[in-house]
């Protein structure tokens, strides 16, 4: 009889837990449906302007047959381009840096998880020069230094942590420090041994309460030496000069980002603000930025903040990217997108001919 009782018992909890997974599965389902609806609305309620370019998917990144061969992204979120055209990409959880041709072949795997010298625990930014690859660990508050080819050369403690850097030609480091007061400035720039030399830049939004998360940026170099600056919950966009001095402030004309900000500045006391731009990138006499939904875009502007280029593609509800770099083919600009979700890996657009 007992030995009943518990046969008994056990096929009413195997049929409750059932039962809750059902539900759970059927409550899941739902919210995804309505997440694609409020999706699909959102296509039709912003629809694409005259600058319009739409994009085609060319290929992605490591794929299945790569990741059998133990390549692939684990939590991948930043990349930067390298000499002849490579791409590398820091992936934070795998504690590795990846360089990849412009075909997509892994060419080296650089650094390795660890506390030493070359090693990550977070390999959260990175840039690079003619020279050097610099790659900003936020765990182990450092600066690793690697030459051109993925040698490591020396390694450098940081008494601050650095969210993301930009080195220019002459070995200086532009970074956006955590910053630990409302007036501190959004730059130090440091030498290749990581003394501060300078600081500058105000912050755009001074709330008492919350300073810290409006004021999140990313930043970028141009071959002139111009430095940018995009933030990262407005549709704000900085230049300075080399020395620092502000050249410029363009404020982006884009309805979604608009409607973001709105959101953003109304819970600015709160936490669970929305991400307005989530890349940048500068060329001699261009700057880009990367907005994700409900389409992905890549908006291309000339200094004086004109739209000139309006990029998109139309992916998933689900689908969205956290840098990218681009690429001269001729006349036409081809965008390596760095894909976060549903998938990590890398992506090759060009404009749909």
């Amino acid at each position: 009889m007992r030995h009943h009782r518990v046969a008994t018992y056990f096929l009413l909890t195997i049929q409750l837990l059932a039962s809750s997974m059902h539900a759970q599965q059927i409550s899941s389902d739902r919210e995804e449906r309505k997440k694609i609806q409020e999706w699909q609305q959102k296509l039709k309620e912003f629809k694409i302007g005259e600058k319009a370019n739409k994009l085609e998917l060319i290929k992605s990144f490591p794929n299945e047959r790569d990741e059998s061969n133990g390549e692939y992204f684990w939590n991948a979120e930043r990349m930067s381009k390298g000499q002849n055209g490579e791409i590398i990409v820091a992936d934070k959880k795998a504690c590795r840096v990846m360089a990849y041709d412009k075909s997509g072949m892994l060419k080296r795997i650089i650094g390795r998880r660890g506390q030493g010298p070359g090693e990550f625990q977070n390999p959260f930014s990175l840039s690079r020069n003619d020279k050097y690859i610099v790659v900003g660990d936020t765990k182990n508050m450092m600066l690793n230094f690697f030459d051109s080819s993925g040698v490591f050369l020396r390694t450098i403690k940081m008494f601050k942590a650095y969210y993301d850097i930009a080195i220019n030609q002459e070995g200086l480091i532009y970074a956006a420090p955590l910053r630990s007061t409302k007036e501190a400035p959004l730059i130090d720039v440091l030498d290749e041994n990581g003394r501060l030399i300078n600081s500058f830049g105000q912050a755009l939004q001074g709330n008492s309460e919350n300073w810290l998360l409006p004021n999140f940026i990313i930043v970028d170099l141009n071959e002139n030496g111009d430095l940018f600056i995009a933030y990262q919950h407005h549709p704000v966009v900085c230049r300075f000069s080399r020395s620092g001095q502000l050249e410029s402030t363009i404020r982006i004309k884009h309805d979604v980002m608009r409607e973001h900000e709105e959101y953003n500045l109304a819970r600015s006391k709160k936490s669970g603000i929305i991400q307005v731009i989530y890349a940048l990138r500068s060329t001699r006499n261009r700057f880009f930025v990367l907005h994700n939904y409900p389409r992905t875009e890549i908006l291309e502007y000339d200094f004086q903040g004109e739209l000139q280029n309006d990029y998109y593609y139309e992916g998933a509800h689900d689908s969205y990217y956290t840098d990218f770099i681009v690429m001269k083919e001729g006349e036409e600009n081809v965008f390596y997108l760095l894909q976060k979700s549903p998938r990590n890996e890398i992506s090759i657009f060009r404009p749909k001919r």
